[in-house]
């Protein structure tokens, strides 16, 4: 998770990712597209199923609103930093039970390229 947390922490990283779209509303629709649902949905699903240590969930919750705020600072949309802050508690879950390589590692290297993954960018 000490990953995740040093690329949130990196300079600009959120200003490059707010800025990377200039129509927020058409893209926050776009992930609410069916597929990207579902795998999101089921992804999250099978994640839960492991447990986590009080601590993980403790660093996970941290991560989550760190995200969530710093979006929001810099975009004033709520939608937006929800769906980060989320995407990013799925991606250290992830990582803090060491799962196996799935469509999660996706979604993270979309956020890396400084990218909001959705639909039909989003593979």
């Amino acid at each position: 998770m000490s990953d995740v947390w040093r690329l949130l922490s990196s300079t600009s990283f959120f200003e490059k990712l707010c800025a990377s779209e200039s129509d927020w509303d058409s893209v926050l629709d776009a992930r609410e597209d069916e597929g990207f649902d579902q795998l999101w949905t089921s992804h999250h699903a099978a994640l839960l199923a492991t447990p986590l240590t009080p601590e993980m969930t403790e660093g996970i919750t941290r991560l989550r609103e760190h995200a969530f705020k710093e979006v929001f600072s810099i975009s004033r949309n709520a939608d937006l930093a929800g769906y980060v802050s989320d995407d990013f508690g799925l991606i250290a879950h992830h990582m803090a039970v060491e799962a196996p390589a799935s469509w999660v590692n996706g979604l993270l290297e979309s956020y890396v390229r400084g990218e909001f993954p959705h639909e039909p960018f989003f593979c």
